[in-house]
């Protein structure tokens, strides 16, 4: 008699054993693709952080001293929180030398209780996002993860401002007369270098180019050097050995102070901020968020995005930041913040940049603005204000705190003819507080790039705490203007990716 075999329950298994096959694909599906995702995010925000954290080490690179571990420590978790949530609290960075390689004996970061070791001139940076599974657990698998890692150094090609140069203005205009101008009866104190690139409009050898100079009853204070490609860039009234007769009287009771020095026939200096990108509507993007394009005013509370309308900001509003990312935008027909008396307007970790000439004269003399006509003085400047900040009460607004437009506030495009204007106009008198780089290099050359100051009859006072790039600069009026460098607030060296 022939056995019979009993192949009841086999069925069962074979499902099972499919049944996790399909589970494994799935995992692999699902779980690997959520991965993938979460790793680019840990390489972007990688990427991102490591060159934030170098371009703040600028001034140390140079052998000045600068920030502290626990500030680079703030700058990198703000762009790995914004950038890879996951990942938010597992980040590791190191420093490194110009080399890229590894300091010997220099603490990990994050730190909060230790200096930056000196000759430190770059970060890298390692993500590693941790998160729970979603098909794998059945597997047994419960929490994976992913590691991404990039460092960065100060250098690269184009450069920026050489490292640990303190200049607070620097002037871009090859040639002409005045390319920085001290007028009205204001005080204009600059704290830090003056670098101008103006030869001025001598001919005769060893004669003064005068390209610095100083008019009405003002006051020019420079606690730095001035430097100049000029042999002297100063006005005669005012150099050591100078005339003092008649030749000196239309500069009144106007003098000029400098603590630092003064060198010429230094090589033309190029554009220090050369370096700096063009912004595009992606990068006014917070993250998670699309482009915001905006036609009309938002009102109060503007939003990073592209302004396709003249923005006239009259009474008390906000320009506001991508919550832990810097804020982005980009004025497609000029810019004017000029609020009443009481009123404040404030912005911080942004940069605000005008990319056309505003139609119809726009802000500034001949627009149709509400901010008032552009007072007029002796000075350069002439063109319309793509950019202007004025009025009778308080703006204070700072730069990008990170990222690849670090400590940029004010910034035209380089192809436009316009100025940039504050407290110019007749009627101002406001009190303007600026922290970060002010840009305006208008390689279309004409009329624009000048930076024109302090031309209200209402005084006011006007700070600038930044590096500030423009082909020509002028005071005039009655309100005070201070320019002061700080290391800290230098967009400095471009940071390199190099691994």
């Amino acid at each position: 008699m022939t056995a019979m075999r009993d192949d009841r329950g086999q069925a069962m298994v074979l499902f099972a054993l499919m049944l996790m096959v399909l589970f494994g694909v799935g995992a692999l599906v699902v779980d690997g693709g959520y991965g993938f995702v979460q790793l680019r995010q840990a390489q972007n925000a990688a990427d991102l952080a490591s060159q934030a954290a170098t371009l703040q080490l600028q001034s140390n690179c140079g052998g000045v001293p600068g920030q502290t571990d626990a500030q680079l420590s703030a700058v990198i978790a703000d762009v790995v929180g914004a950038n890879a949530p996951r990942a938010a609290a597992n980040w590791q960075g190191t420093f490194l030398d110009q080399g890229g390689n590894p300091i010997a004996g220099s603490p990990a970061l994050p730190n909060t209780g230790a200096q930056v070791p000196s000759g430190a001139c770059g970060v890298r940076v390692v993500v590693s996002p941790h998160w729970s599974s979603i098909l794998a657990e059945v597997l047994g698998v419960t929490a994976l993860s992913a590691q991404a890692r990039a460092a960065a150094v100060i250098g690269g090609t184009p450069q920026g401002p050489p490292v640990g140069h303190s200049a607070g203005i620097v002037a871009l205009a090859p040639s002409g007369e005045h390319t920085i101008w001290g007028g009205g009866a204001g005080q204009f104190i600059i704290h830090g270098d003056i670098m101008d690139d103006s030869a001025g409009n001598c001919s005769s050898p060893g004669c003064y180019a005068d390209t610095v100079d100083d008019f009405g009853s003002s006051g020019t204070q420079i606690s730095g050097r001035l430097e100049s490609v000029a042999p002297v860039a100063l006005d005669p009234c005012f150099a050591p050995a100078g005339p003092t007769s008649a030749v000196c009287a239309r500069h009144t009771s106007g003098e000029i102070i400098y603590s630092g020095g003064m060198v010429g026939q230094l090589p033309y200096e190029p554009d220090p901020l050369a370096y700096v990108p063009v912004p595009t509507a992606a990068d006014t993007a917070c993250p998670g968020r699309a482009i915001q394009t905006f036609t009309s005013s938002p009102g109060a509370n503007f939003s990073p995005g592209v302004y396709n309308y003249p923005v006239y900001v009259t009474t008390a509003a906000t320009f506001s930041d991508c919550g832990g990312a810097p804020g982005i935008y980009i004025f497609n027909d000029g810019l004017q913040i000029c609020p009443g008396a009481g009123e404040t307007v404030t912005g911080s970790d942004i940069m605000l940049y005008n990319d056309a000439a505003p139609p119809g004269g726009g802000p500034g003399p001949g627009g149709s603005g509400p901010c008032g006509s552009e007072a007029k003085g002796a000075g350069p400047g002439s063109g319309p204000d793509g950019i202007y900040i004025g009025g009778q009460g308080a703006v204070t607004l700072s730069g990008a705190a990170a990222g690849l437009f670090a400590h940029m506030l004010l910034c035209q495009d380089r192809t436009v003819a316009t100025n940039i204007g504050l407290d110019n106009h007749s009627s101002d008198g406001a009190s303007i507080n600026l922290t970060g780089a002010i840009y305006d290099n208008s390689e279309s050359g004409g009329t624009g790039g000048v930076m024109v100051s302090g031309g209200g009859s209402g005084g006011g006072e006007i700070s600038v705490d930044g590096i500030v790039v423009v082909d020509r600069f002028a005071t005039a009026g009655k309100a005070n203007v201070t320019i002061t460098y700080s290391a800290s607030q230098v967009p400095g060296a471009g940071a390199v990716l190099v691994q």
